[in-house]
């Protein structure tokens, strides 16, 4: 079940990543990204099918889990993600500045 606390972080977690107070970093497992928050707390993000949400204290204990198929954000905020930990958007801009020098 999905509550309304649930849903507040997802959406902080998605705000924080749009405007950069947030970075993900990817990690040796596949299709999984990471980020941390207050020095105690670890978000994981994993698309497996479904995109999962996982917060996980600092002893790796998990205090919540949230699927796509519970509340479809969390599939934007995987892309989100994965967007920020491959620096998808710069190399958009390189490309793009690239093309408009050799133009």
């Amino acid at each position: 079940m999905v509550t309304a606390k649930d849903i507040l972080l997802v959406k902080f977690l998605a705000e924080a990543t749009e405007t950069g107070r947030i970075k993900w970093e990817f990690t040796a497992e596949e299709n999984q990204f990471v980020t941390a928050l207050k020095g105690k707390y670890k978000i994981l993000l994993t698309r497996l099918g479904p995109c999962y949400m996982r917060m996980v204290d600092k002893d790796g204990k998990e205090l919540l889990a949230i699927s796509s198929d519970d509340y479809g954000q969390v599939a934007d905020l995987y892309e989100l993600a994965r967007r920020v930990a491959f620096s998808v958007d710069d190399a958009i801009d390189e490309i793009v500045a690239d093309s408009e020098t050799n133009q």
